[in-house]
């Protein structure tokens, strides 16, 4: 209904409609104080039928608490599906249409947990199709005659459901159209609109690569201050000697003591140590200059 005006029409069609299908009339009728249920010809039409019309008092819905009640439960349910679809409002007829299928196939607890189809339809299927969800992606088959080998065979559709047909009920914004098919397949995983949170983070395009660092090293119980190679050390060795021996030589040409020669000994004995290691630094004293020393 787009226009209040079609209320009349409407309501005439529902009550054929009940009269037919469960040989049931209507006997009254509550509403609200609306101008379109107090229109002359809705007037003539209920009392030719011999329905009682019933309308609460001014700004008191609570008088029609069970219609309200209704009302609010579909409104509730229609909001859930188009926010968890992220379908546009403009929907919101689909949205209402699937949100009462789904109600009336659910249990009740008015009914006593019963299932409203199911007692008025008692041998009619519940779903007559398997229920998808509202508002997810669906691809429709496409079997129309003149299409080559190349053309598309299924177009991009969003999922709805229909009353009078015995399929689902697809619209394609790109063809700004309906179509009504049984041969679909669907994506429920994927939604068709695509979520506000997520259209306003540009999409990523770096990729990250974990940076792979070289392990640790394990310090050993002396780190070592100088690498250097056996053969360096040996030369180094033997150039501190040959001045040791130079020196020592100078000293005894200068009549110099034993003592100050033990002294020059001790001082090379720390430049070395700040070189190498003191371990080794000591072996080796223990084994060349102590013998050197106690031979002067």
């Amino acid at each position: 209904m787009k226009n209040r005006s079609e209320l009349f029409s409407i309501f005439q069609s529902f009550f054929h409609e009940i009269k037919t299908q469960f040989e049931i009339s209507i006997r009254n009728l509550r509403s609200d104080n609306g101008h379109e249920y107090l229109s002359q010809s809705f007037k003539h039409f209920m009392a030719s039928e011999g329905i009682l019309h019933q309308t609460s008092c001014t700004y008191t819905p609570q008088q029609n608490g069970m219609a309200e009640r209704k009302n609010r439960h579909l409104i509730e349910t229609t909001h859930t599906l188009l926010i968890h679809g992220a379908v546009p409002s403009h929907f919101w007829g689909d949205a209402v249409f699937t949100a009462c299928y789904l109600i009336n196939r659910i249990p009740s607890s008015v009914l006593h947990n019963q299932v409203p189809h199911s007692i008025l339809f008692p041998h009619d299927p519940l779903h007559p199709l398997p229920l998808k969800v509202f508002g997810s992606t669906c691809f429709v088959h496409d079997f129309s005659p003149g299409l080559d080998k190349l053309s598309p065979r299924a177009h991009k559709y969003v999922l709805g459901f229909p009353r009078s047909q015995k399929g689902y009920k697809c619209f394609s914004p790109s063809f700004n159209r309906h179509f009504i098919s049984a041969d679909v397949t669907f994506d429920e995983s994927s939604f068709y609109f695509t979520h506000p949170s997520s259209s306003c983070e540009p999409p990523s395009t770096t990729i990250d690569i974990p940076v792979v660092c070289d392990p640790p090293s394990v310090p050993t119980s002396v780190p070592p201050r100088i690498l250097l190679s056996h053969l360096q050390v040996y030369l180094l060795w033997i150039d501190h000697l040959f001045r040791f021996i130079v020196e020592d030589t100078i000293a005894n040409h200068h009549h110099m003591t034993h003592i100050k020669c033990r002294v020059i000994c001790l001082l090379r004995f720390q430049q070395l140590s700040l070189i190498f290691p003191l371990p080794f630094v000591k072996v080796c004293v223990l084994l060349v200059i102590i013998p050197l020393i106690m031979l002067l």
